[in-house]
Order: C-alpha cells, then sequence, then structure tokens
C-alpha cells in the first residue's frame, strides 16, 4: 500500500517560501568535496542499484479532469447552505489495483451533510488508471465548501440568493392557477401524495432552463411535476444589484390524497 497526499490546485515555491514569517531561505553555496570527504573517512562503499518508479494511479483525463470532477458534481446540501456552513473535508480513499475507488473514509469532518456529499462524490468517480495490477494507492484529498452569492452553470452566473428572488408574471395567484390548471395525477398512483419540489433556473430573460427534482414522492408523480413546471414559461428575472441575474426557484407541487 502507498500513500499520496493530492491536493488540489496547489502552488509551492521557493518565492513562496521566502515569504513565510519566520522561514530564512538558505544561500546557494557550493561544497568542497574533500572537506565532506573528511568528516567520514572511513565511509563505506555501497553497490548502487537503479530506482524503479512506477508512478501513481491517474484519474482519466489528469488532474484537470478531477477538478472539473469535483465541481461539476459537488452537491452543496441544502442543509449546510441554510446554516451557512463553510469549510473543509478531508476524505481518503484507496485505487484498487483494478482502478476502483475504494475504502472512502473521512478523515477530517465538517457536517454529516458536507461529509454524506463528500463520500458520494468519491463514490461516483470513473475507474482511475492503476500503476498495477498488485498495488492499490491511498489518497488523501480536501475539499472545501464555500458559500458565494453564485455559481457558474454551463458558463453562466446563476444566483443563489438574489437582491429579489423570481417571481411568476401574476405573481404567486396566477402561478398556482397555471399548476392547477395543468396537473394531472397519473391515474394508477392515486392512492399516493405528498411534495415534489423542482428546482430550476429562471434565466435573466425570464425562462425556465434545467428543471430537476430536489424532493421526490414517487417516480410517476415526479414526471409529472417536471411537466408542469416545463410549462411555466413567463417569470419575471431575479435581480442583484438592480441588474436581471439568472437565478434558483424552487417550486413545491404537491399531490393530495382526497379522502
Amino acid at each position: 500500500m502507498r500513500t499520496f497526499l493530492f491536493i488540489l490546485s496547489l502552488a509551492c515555491s521557493a518565492n513562496v517560501l521566502s515569504q513565510i514569517k519566520g522561514f530564512t531561505p538558505v544561500e546557494n553555496r557550493e561544497i568542497d568535496i574533500k572537506e565532506v570527504k573528511k568528516l567520514a573517512p572511513e565511509e563505506k562503499k555501497y553497490e548502487e542499484k537503479p530506482f524503479v518508479s512506477i508512478g501513481m494511479p491517474t484519474f482519466p483525463g489528469g488532474e484537470e479532469a478531477l477538478i472539473k470532477y469535483v465541481h461539476k458534481n459537488l452537491h452543496y446540501p441544502e442543509e449546510a447552505i441554510k446554516l451557512k456552513i463553510e469549510g473543509k473535508v478531508v476524505v481518503q480513499y484507496a485505487i484498487a489495483p483494478n482502478g476502483d475507488v475504494a475504502n472512502i473514509r473521512i478523515k477530517e469532518s465538517l457536517h454529516p451533510a458536507c461529509d454524506s456529499a463528500v463520500i458520494a462524490l468519491i463514490k461516483g468517480m470513473p475507474k482511475w488508471k492503476p500503476v498495477s495490477d498488485k498495488i492499490s494507492s491511498d489518497f488523501t484529498m480536501p475539499i472545501f465548501f464555500r458559500l458565494s452569492d453564485y455559481e457558474y452553470v454551463d458558463g453562466e452566473k446563476v444566483y443563489r440568493n438574489p437582491t429579489q428572488k423570481p417571481s411568476f408574471v401574476g405573481g404567486e395567484e396566477a402561478l398556482y392557477k397555471v399548476i392547477m390548471e395543468n396537473l394531472k395525477w397519473p391515474f394508477e398512483e392515486h392512492h399516493v401524495g405528498g411534495k415534489v419540489v423542482i428546482r430550476f433556473i429562471v434565466t435573466k430573460d425570464g425562462k425556465v432552463k434545467s428543471p430537476q427534482v430536489i424532493q421526490s414522492v414517487y417516480p410517476s408523480l415526479d414526471k409529472e411535476a417536471l411537466r408542469v413546471a416545463c410549462l411555466l414559461s413567463e417569470w419575471v428575472p431575479a435581480k442583484y444589484k438592480d441588474k436581471n441575474v439568472s437565478a434558483y426557484f424552487d417550486l413545491p407541487v404537491i399531490f393530495r390524497i382526497k379522502e
């Protein structure tokens, strides 16, 4: 078993070290080899053996692809966002000889929901390229959770907490009227009820984009809630500092069982 410390986006140089308080760089001086030999007059000679490096496992596409994978697939838990939790989770995992990710464990916890999100992230990784079919390797990776006003989706800023949230044209009453007029309860699921929550982006042009289920009840009900969400075409976009911006909107769709 070999262990590697894997740190994303870490730059280290002599110039950086020289700026650290208390660090004194050593001058680059030539050393007189004769003087060194005098310190070890009974030096023994050993047979030199070639050093062979077998390398380390690699993520498909390399380090840049790994960074993109983390950015794309790391889910910031709603609970952590509401509690304004930020910080670092340190996770350790092994790359098995066949390239599978195994033995995932949290070395430094932040919050149970964040820890679970990191475990799900690592579990979802594709196969790595192993160093050999006999050696497994441990990786330690810090994953950072940082709150910001927005995130990038398909290259576009999408705000989580805009100054003014998006709203349906005509207000809430008009919104739920459209939902009630179009919502169809799947016949075979009349005995199933509950609340489906759909999250989508309201673009700065007032259109619905990328709807997804963030709270599920039942597959057929989830599908129907998604269908209706896509019919809600006219929105007043969100604002951030008096400018129209794209922002998230969470829509609850309730299926009530009639008694």
